[in-house]
């Protein structure tokens, strides 16, 4: 099963916790389009009907500990031999082809479906196919949340129409 695309994070509060949230919310919303969902222990795997495979992945602490809470089970992360959120962190870097690092997005109309182009072009040049996301934490950031979510989401609906077509 050749993977197309995989997204990885850490699962901290913040922006881990929401890109994680929007992939699964549009494997969800997409059930139709889906031949195959597996979820595995420390992976999720969706192979879409015209074959395209998607994975969820990434390494968290030790005991699934966030700084807010547990980290919820949903998410298929692997554990580290440490509670050093050092650990994950350098872990989900070398295990991803790139980083995308997520502060404050703006709210100027236009600009988020500009950034969201500037992705897929970025993704598509460097031929990126394990992404990991990181970001500011919800206790720096009140709005965080909601913008990674928003944004990670229209960035799925755009890779996934590109996957449709031809693979990335």
């Amino acid at each position: 099963m050749e993977v197309v695309f995989a997204l990885r994070s850490g699962g901290q509060s913040g922006a881990d916790h929401r890109a994680l949230d929007a992939f699964l919310d549009y494997i969800k919303k997409n059930y139709l389009k889906i031949k195959r969902h597996k979820h595995e222990e420390a992976v999720v795997y969706v192979k879409f009907n015209n074959g395209v495979v998607w994975k969820l992945t990434g390494w968290c602490p030790k005991g699934k500990e966030a700084d807010d809470s547990i980290i919820n089970s949903k998410y298929s992360l692997k554990e580290t031999e440490t509670l050093d959120p050092k650990e994950r962190t350098e872990l989900n870097v070398c295990d991803a082809n790139a980083t995308l690092i997520i502060l404050l997005l703006t709210s100027e109309p236009g600009l988020d479906e500009d950034n969201i182009e500037q992705m897929l072009y970025w993704i598509k040049k460097n031929k990126i196919k394990h992404l990991n996301v990181a970001g500011l934490r919800e206790s720096n950031s009140l709005e965080i949340q909601n913008q990674t979510y928003k944004f990670m989401y229209s960035l799925f609906e755009k890779i996934a129409n590109k996957n449709m077509k031809a693979k990335l």
